[in-house]
């Protein structure tokens, strides 16, 4: 479980989120501390003006990342330690990762996590 406290959300600061998806696939290559997951989402841009996407991920290895089949370059985005933000995708898209996370190890117990060992 995380320590920090969490950051309220005002309902004057909130913004709609400028992108829409409008896929998800979801593949799954299950093991215990390597699990691999593919995604695939469809994204159209619903907000009038360019902005940067960030989409929020913990614990998270990004191994690979394609807009449209291509492989986006290093510059074009950026990996936190819980989000990964694309700086200036096209209005419309189809965003692949690929990311590798440890269910053994996530003793958070969110997501995706190994339970009684199993």
């Amino acid at each position: 479980m995380r320590t920090d406290s969490p950051t309220p959300v005002r309902l004057a600061d909130y913004r709609p989120f400028p992108y829409s998806i409008d896929k998800v696939d979801l593949a799954f290559d299950l093991a215990p501390s390597a699990t691999r997951v593919t995604a695939k989402l469809a994204v159209t841009r619903i907000s009038e003006t360019p902005e940067p996407l960030k989409l929020d991920g913990v614990r998270l290895k990004l191994l690979s990342l394609t807009l449209d089949g291509e492989q986006v370059s290093q510059d074009a985005f950026t990996v936190g330690d819980e989000d990964l933000t694309i700086h200036a995708p096209p209005a419309h898209f189809e965003l692949e990762t690929v990311v590798e996370i440890d269910p053994a190890g996530n003793t958070a117990l969110e997501g995706l996590y190994v339970s009684a060992g199993r």
